[in-house]
């Protein structure tokens, strides 16, 4: 019979930016069973709060050196050894009532046409299916992980930032409750980390970020298979499958 785990956001199961291959497991879980992640963090450790200007949140670009999404992790699979794969089905995702769109100057597509750096925030309707941008001015809401990574090979800490044949930084919008992601497992266990929720996004993140969020309940089902010889990220959703390109 499948389990269902509860891993809550503490700050021994958190890294703030990066995936720590020295970290211990969160769980040791079996295949098939479900992990429970209620009332994820906000960005740097949690301290990213609403209404927060541009310049209060600058101190914690410091304080927080590696980066600012706060990755739970890892989840350790039992029997998965290197040249397997882990499923990772999303099975529910729904955000805190609130989230932010900002950027600091010079980044994005158009960074010669603002002058001063800026955050945005958004409030959420209880079904979490609107985020109103301003006054009588709603965005139908699609949350998603833009962060699933299985730790890579070797003791270095890894960039949450970066993306690779391990996951990682995928800002992929399909990922959302419903969806599943095939990762190949490089260590022992597997050591699966997730992070960044985002409620909603277009094609990409054209000014560096989406509407940023948290989650107040989410749970991934994590499945096993067996030397399938996947050489890197694979997405699935009912009505399509996203392969990622890599150089041989």
């Amino acid at each position: 019979m499948a389990s269902t785990h509860v891993v809550q956001s503490t700050a021994q199961t958190v890294r703030s930016g990066y995936l720590d291959p020295a970290a211990e497991p969160v769980v040791v879980i079996e295949p098939g069973d479900t992990v429970r992640y209620p009332d994820t963090w906000t960005h740097w450790g949690n301290e990213a709060t609403y209404g927060m200007s541009f310049a209060d949140r600058e101190p914690l670009r410091h304080r927080y050196p590696h980066g600012s999404y706060s990755m739970l992790g890892p989840v350790e699979v039992t029997g998965a050894q290197p040249g397997d794969v882990i499923e990772c089905s999303i099975t529910k995702l729904r955000t805190i009532g609130w989230g932010w769109n900002s950027f600091p100057l010079g980044v994005g597509a158009l960074p010669h046409d603002f002058a001063e750096p800026y955050v945005h925030y958004f409030t959420f309707d209880d079904a979490r299916t609107a985020a109103e941008f301003t006054h009588g001015i709603t965005l139908p809401m699609a949350p998603f992980l833009g962060v699933v990574a299985a730790e890579p090979a070797g003791d270095d800490q890894v960039s949450a930032i970066l993306a690779g044949a391990y996951g990682g930084n995928l800002v992929l919008r399909d990922l959302g409750a419903g969806s599943h992601l095939f990762l190949p497992v490089a260590k022992a266990g597997g050591r699966i980390w997730n992070g960044d929720v985002h409620a909603l996004q277009g094609d990409g993140v054209v000014d560096q970020t989406a509407i940023e969020t948290a989650a107040e309940d989410l749970e991934v089902r994590y499945d096993l298979h067996k030397q399938v010889g996947l050489r890197g990220p694979l997405g699935e959703t009912d009505t399509a499958r996203i392969a990622a390109w890599l150089r041989p």
